[in-house]
This record gives structure tokens, C-alpha cells and sequence, in this order.
């Protein structure tokens, strides 16, 4: 079993308008909210609030933290998306490699770091996961790694009624494209989650319950 000392970083994926911030910002508060032991209804407590086990929480506030990885697209990405221009493979190398560096620095600090980033490719995950290896050695983090996902038609949808976001609908067909969902016989711990209708705590609930199983095997 990993010991309460091991650091994560737990990457939470997916094209736009999939949900990850959200996910990745109520998996942070979950995260920082008291333990308790797993329950069989929907990973909740008899409050109604998700529930976490002993392994992935701590008593302190402030046992995770959460990176929006968005705000950190360098101005020319930003601009380009604006005009509805899809970024390409060297649009995004700086920018994962600089998310990887900040998730391990935070992960000094930090038992969980949650870090929403898009990581569409194998390529993506890849880079993150060197970046992150290369500059973690004195911490010993796990890494985990979900891709949140739903239909185009359904996540289309909620795009065009986003509103204040430089991402355009119209891109969405764009990262479809180049998506590329997890084969967990060549990529480890990194899931896919299937949303469907389900609301933000039940994908968060599936998101902690991959962990925790992931954390009792080993």
C-alpha cells in the first residue's frame, strides 16, 4: 500500500468543454476535506459529501492544491485560439513542459496536486510524465493521469453555450482529432472516464475510486 508521505499528481484531461476544471477543482476540495472511510453509495458519507479514504487525505486544509492549466498558456496560444486557430504540436511542448515543472514544485509543498490540462496525445502524457520524472527525484511522486470524455454532440452543445472563454466551438472537431484515449497496457495509471449525464460529484466519485484502487494494489 503507498503510505500517506507518497506526493501525486493527478492530471485531469480532456477536450474542451468536457468538464476538467470543474472536475479538477471539486476533486481538489474533496481532497482537502476531512477522511473518512469509502462508502458503496456513490462514494459518499451520510452527509451526502464525497467521502475519501485515509491514503489520498490529511486533516490539514491544505493537503492539495489545484492548477488551472489554462492560465498558463503563454499570450500568443491564447490569441491564436481567439482567432479560432488550433494550436499545434509546437504551440503546446513549452507550455506542457512548463505545467510538468510547476506541478513538481508545487508537489514539494503538497500531497495532491491536481492539474487540469487538456494532454489530448500520447505524446502530451509523455512529455508531462518525463518533465515531471526528471525533476521529482527527491519526492517520490505517483502520477496519475483521466481523460475525462463524452460525445462530440454532447459536449458540442455545451460549448456554444459557453460563453467567456477563448476556446470556440467551432475547434471542438479539432481535438476530437486529436484525441487519443488511454491503453492502460501501454500507459500506466492513466484512465479514461466516461461522463455520459453524470453530474460533477459521480465523476469525481469515479475519479477517487481509480485512485484508491490503484493505491490498495500496489
Amino acid at each position: 500500500m503507498v503510505q500517506q508521505s507518497t506526493h501525486r499528481i493527478i492530471f485531469v484531461g480532456g477536450t474542451a468543454g468536457c468538464g476538467k476544471s470543474t472536475i479538477g477543482e471539486l476533486l481538489t476540495e474533496t481532497l482537502n476535506s476531512q477522511p473518512s472511510s469509502i462508502s458503496d453509495d456513490n462514494n459518499k458519507d451520510k452527509t451526502g459529501k464525497l467521502a475519501i479514504s485515509p491514503e489520498l487525505g490529511s486533516n490539514s486544509t491544505q493537503s492539495s492544491v489545484f492548477i488551472e492549466g489554462d492560465k498558463y498558456h503563454p499570450q500568443a496560444n491564447i490569441d491564436k485560439m481567439g482567432h479560432g486557430i488550433p494550436l499545434n504540436d509546437d504551440d503546446r511542448w513549452g507550455w506542457l513542459e512548463n505545467l510538468g515543472k510547476l506541478a513538481c514544485q508545487q508537489s514539494a509543498q503538497y500531497e495532491n496536486v491536481i492539474v487540469s490540462c487538456s494532454m489530448l496525445k500520447l505524446a502530451y502524457r509523455d512529455l508531462l510524465r518525463k518533465t515531471i520524472h526528471s525533476g521529482s527525484d527527491d519526492i517520490g511522486v505517483e502520477v496519475f493521469m483521466f481523460l475525462l470524455y463524452n460525445d462530440y454532440q454532447v459536449i458540442y452543445d455545451r460549448m456554444t453555450r459557453r460563453e467567456g472563454h477563448f476556446m470556440k466551438a467551432e475547434m471542438l472537431k479539432s481535438q476530437f482529432a486529436d484525441l487519443e484515449l488511454p491503453d492502460l497496457t501501454k500507459e500506466h495509471n492513466c484512465f479514461k472516464v466516461d461522463c455520459n449525464e453524470d453530474s460533477p460529484d459521480i465523476i469525481t466519485s469515479k475519479v477517487l475510486k481509480i485512485i484508491e484502487s490503484s493505491i490498495h494494489e500496489s
